[in-house]
């Protein structure tokens, strides 16, 4: 009978480990995907600064470039921020898993006890 509970009990920690990969995959493609978005937002934004600069420069005209700045600049915001909130998510539950394991783990070693005493 212990066997039995023995294997069954692999198997269900076997499965609860492919499941926790796959949601890690996802969430590490998601993660890698979000910081290549601001990286590329980051860098758009250089590369629109430093052609308004240029056409500034050779053009002697600065009649567009508080619209132009301020446009790309709002997207740089809504992109940090944006990417700010999903980290503070992913942190609060990350931190939020990491005490239902913990409680989980004291409470199998609470029940392991009892059982061997009792």
């Amino acid at each position: 009978m212990e066997k039995q509970e023995r294997k069954s009990r692999r198997r269900a920690a076997a499965r609860k480990r492919r499941e926790r990969r796959k949601q890690h995959d996802l969430t590490g493609w998601i993660i890698e995907f979000s910081k290549k978005v601001v990286v590329i937002c980051a860098l758009l934004y250089i590369v629109i600064e430093m052609f308004s600069i240029l056409v500034i420069w050779q053009f002697m005209d600065t009649s567009a470039l508080s619209t132009l700045i301020a446009e790309s600049s709002d997207v740089l915001k809504v992109c940090v921020f944006g990417y700010m909130i999903k980290a503070g998510l992913e942190n609060w539950q990350k931190i939020r898993n990491a005490r239902i394991r913990q409680e989980t783990r004291e409470n199998t070693e609470t029940e392991e006890e009892e059982g061997a005493v009792g």
